[in-house]
């Protein structure tokens, strides 16, 4: 008997430390939930930080990324959302990294309520199914309303599976009507994602004349997603009708004015900037900088006395130094820091920049590591055609949204513009026939024509060389097959038959101006 008891209390006590551990143990993920989480590897020490623990189904999230090195870069490193627990093969949204230092991305999350992770990971790990680094956070029914009303307003008319669709919004609130059954909807704004009811006549009551709603906005701001359900009980999954289209002015939602966005910006001026050839181009460096512009750019030339061109279509921010890869071996190069005061506008106004550096001069080795061609990421009427960063939709004068590569049937590629090493490259065919140009191809040569405005320009796959109006020219960057599309740096291009190109960094849009 007395055995026994020993035995019992013996058996109690393990029991109590049992739980005890479990509480220490939950406790611990759950404050480790709510903070970054920091991988240190052979690929570097990355960090990967969201803004929020809990969202809406589907919701955009999106993900500071700092620490990204250039090998992390090269060796196609991306993060993606996952299942807690779940294999790296089975992740849901995912994005290479593509800027070195910090990056902030988005991804989109599953439409259905459960608990996820931001990974990131390097590609050598990828196939072996581990991952290098999580956050936790949940999708939840209804998520507390934040000050996060996304990059565009909702307002507007739209074109629906349900007829034309009315929305009115008062800041996180929105109403509206569309034409099916005289429905009408409530709810509020998470993002880019809108959570809500809806109800319909007659009875205007569930399960069958009322229910829940999601909209999702894309990210260009000109296409939406519903999902619904018939009654007020949560789905396992949303009845989905996609393809929605706004027919009304695209309108980015109200920021409040900063100093940063007026032209009377501090932009100061460097005290030093320095050019250095290294084996995999020139690394461009700048210090003892006092002002606080919106961001940098660096300006090559291969003439003297000459501004030259920027050596990526995007801002420099959140660091003082770059590699210059897109550069020729043996080759004398003049560069010069300027300042961004005032950004360029949806409407085709350009960027306004100062020089705040002396122009340096470097010259390249003989030989320059990776020197390949690569997948590059610059009595008429005005025409603005509108793009954005991994978006498959574009607009022309803010008209209706248009598909970037459409199929013979208008269908969708899937093809996006992207961004690699500092530069934009996208299918050009539907930029070049919006201003009622042509495209050639030559599949003997590899040869890709460009008509339009009058210009005549020729490139070939895989080539830096270029041909204007019969004159020989060169690129710093070459067209590339990706994923069987034949995708060309959209600042050469446009440039030469006429076009300029500026490059919106708050909302990474790439506006194309025209006249015609």
């Amino acid at each position: 008997m007395q055995k026994q008891k020993t035995a019992k209390k013996l058996m109690s006590f393990m029991h109590t430390m049992k739980k005890r551990i479990l509480t220490l143990a939950m406790t611990l993920a759950m404050i480790l939930a709510l903070i970054p989480i920091m991988v240190t590897g052979a690929t570097g020490a990355v960090t990967l930080s969201i803004p929020k623990t809990q969202y809406a189904e589907g919701e955009r999230i999106w993900v500071t990324v700092t620490g990204i090195t250039q090998e992390m870069i090269n060796n196609n490193n991306w993060i993606a959302v996952y299942t807690v627990g779940g294999d790296t093969s089975m992740y849901h949204d995912w994005k290479y990294v593509k800027t070195v230092g910090t990056e902030i991305i988005p991804l989109d999350l599953p439409k259905t309520l459960g608990t996820y992770e931001i990974r990131f990971v390097p590609q050598f790990q990828a196939s072996h199914g581990h991952s290098a680094v999580s956050s936790t956070f949940s999708t939840v029914a209804n998520p507390p309303v934040t000050d996060d009303i996304g990059n565009y307003l909702w307002a507007g008319e739209w074109n629906t599976f349900w007829g034309k669709m009315t929305i009115r919004q008062n800041g996180a609130s929105v109403e509206g009507e569309y034409e099916s059954h005289n429905g009408r909807f409530e709810g509020t704004v998470h993002g880019n994602t809108i959570v809500g009811k809806w109800a319909e006549e007659p009875s205007y009551l569930p399960p069958r004349e009322a229910g829940l709603i999601r909209m999702w906005m894309s990210e260009g701001g000109n296409m939406m997603s519903v999902g619904y359900s018939n009654g007020f009980d949560h789905p396992s999954s949303w009845n989905q009708r996609s393809g929605a289209a706004r027919l009304t002015a695209l309108e980015a939602v109200p920021k409040a004015p900063a100093v940063n966005d007026t032209p009377s910006v501090n932009i100061g001026n460097a005290t030093v900037f320095h050019a250095a050839a290294i084996d995999s181009g020139v690394a461009v460096s700048w210090n003892g900088f006092s002002g606080s512009p919106l961001g940098y750019r660096v300006f090559r030339s291969a003439a003297q006395g000459e501004k030259g061109i920027s050596i990526t279509d995007f801002a420099i921010k959140n660091t003082t130094s770059v590699v210059d890869v897109n550069v020729e071996p043996d080759t004398l190069y003049y560069y010069a820091l300027y300042a961004i005061s005032k950004e360029a506008t949806a409407s085709g106004d350009p960027e306004q920049l100062s020089l705040i550096s002396e122009v340096v001069s470097v010259k390249t080795k003989s030989a320059i590591l990776g020197d390949s061609p690569s997948i590059l990421s610059g009595g008429k009427t005005k025409n603005v055609i509108l793009m954005q960063l991994d978006d498959e939709y574009m607009t022309i004068n803010n008209g209706s949204p248009k598909l970037v590569d459409p199929d013979e049937k208008g269908n969708s590629r899937g093809t996006k513009p992207i961004l690699i090493n500092g530069r934009t490259m996208v299918p050009i065919r539907s930029v070049i026939e919006a201003m009622n140009g042509t495209v050639g191809w030559d599949a003997a040569t590899e040869k890709i024509t460009l008509e339009a405005n009058g210009h005549s320009v020729q490139m070939w796959l895989n080539s830096k060389d270029l041909v204007v109006d019969g004159e020989g020219k060169a690129m710093d960057v070459a067209a590339q097959s990706v994923n069987g599309r034949t995708m060309v740096p959209v600042r050469f291009a446009a440039e030469n038959v006429g076009c300029t190109v500026e490059w919106i960094d708050s909302t990474k849009q790439i506006v194309i101006v025209f006249y015609a």
